[in-house]
């Protein structure tokens, strides 16, 4: 079983993680769960409506009761739902991190939520803008103990996914080419059993681009080729985490 992508007519790039591409990886495979894992040169695409990129939302896997979501962004703002969908914290303002911030240490102004209870919570940017360069450039969404530990972006404990993940790279220079990875996590066929597999991106210019995985690729008919993204659709299905994940 080999990778598959889907090119797309100018200065896209949609690539498909199709089952089969990968390698299994060992558990103490550490990144960072924001910009600083899928690289400070690959600005998020935000939502807006002359594109087809979803409004970013990310998944957080909360442990145990009282953990602490962490949440550090240079522009817009955010929402945070419980795991039964409930509004929990509306339109908080961005802004604690600049967007050249080097994220090389602890983040001391990272909006800090404390969570009740178990399962997976749902952090949604809000920032709307009608054009290409509605982006963020720093981001970090982490998991700590408690709101006495701040939230360093280099070092991740695989509890943040995302089912579409959007950037704008601005380039398809090599100097603009991201060497990220994505960790998929899939059903293993067993109870209780899961499969990881890597997306493991090698010098990746794809300028503006977007990551999502299933076990299709596109839509049918087409389902398994590599076709240009006029007249063909495809559906998330996997989660891809930025750390290996718990």
């Amino acid at each position: 079983m080999t990778k598959k992508f889907i090119s797309n007519s100018w200065r896209i790039l949609l690539a498909i993680l199709v089952l089969g591409f990968g390698l299994t990886l060992s558990p103490q495979i550490v990144r960072a769960e924001g910009s600083g894992q899928t690289e400070l040169d690959q600005p998020l695409l935000c939502y807006y409506s002359g594109r087809t990129v979803p409004i970013p939302t990310f998944y957080v896997d909360i442990l145990t009761a009282g953990e602490v979501i962490n949440v550090s962004l240079d522009t817009g703002s955010f929402s945070i739902y419980d795991p039964a969908g409930n509004l929990e914290v509306e339109d908080q303002a961005g802004g604690q991190v600049a967007a050249d911030a080097a994220f090389d240490g602890p983040i001391t102004t990272a909006y800090k939520f404390t969570t009740d209870e178990v399962g997976t919570w749902k952090v949604v940017l809000d920032r709307y803008q009608e054009d290409n360069n509605c982006l963020y450039k720093r981001f970090d969404i982490s998991v700590t103990p408690s709101t006495a530990v701040n939230p360093d972006p280099r070092v991740a404990a695989g509890r943040v996914y995302n089912y579409h993940w959007a950037f704008n790279a601005g380039s398809f220079a090599d100097t603009a080419a991201t060497d990220a990875d994505y960790y998929i996590l899939v059903p293993g066929g067993r109870p209780n059993k899961d499969y990881v597999w890597q997306l493991d991106l090698n010098n990746f210019a794809g300028y503006v681009y977007e990551l999502i995985a299933n076990d299709l690729g596109v839509d049918a008919p087409n389902s398994g080729y590599s076709v240009p993204k006029t007249g063909n659709s495809w559906t998330e299905k996997f989660p891809m985490y930025v750390g290996y994940p718990v």
